[in-house]
């Protein structure tokens, strides 16, 4: 839904694009105890879609790494909140 507004014909700037990317995230977080017993394969999907929509969001090159841009926006992997959000549960 976000690719009409974040794609490159639509030449937004990373100043808009990164709160729209933002704000995808409490959508997909809001189901995170159900994504806590899903399959490895299941959660990396909505990883891989994070990282597509976190692309177009920034404008970023298609070298630079998700891990980089991920550190430079102050966003946490998707399982990474995933592994954490289990061992909150389980302590």
């Amino acid at each position: 839904m976000l690719g009409p507004l974040l794609n490159k014909n639509s030449d937004p700037s990373v100043k808009n694009g990164v709160p729209l990317y933002k704000q995808l995230n409490p959508v997909i977080e809001y189901a995170c105890p159900a994504w806590m017993f899903a399959a490895y394969t299941h959660v990396w999907m909505i990883q891989l879609l994070k990282f597509e929509c976190l692309y177009l969001a920034t404008g970023a090159p298609w070298y630079v790494s998700n891990s980089q841009i991920h550190e430079d926006m102050g966003v946490l992997l998707f399982t990474n909140y995933i592994r954490a959000l289990r061992a909150l549960i389980q302590s």
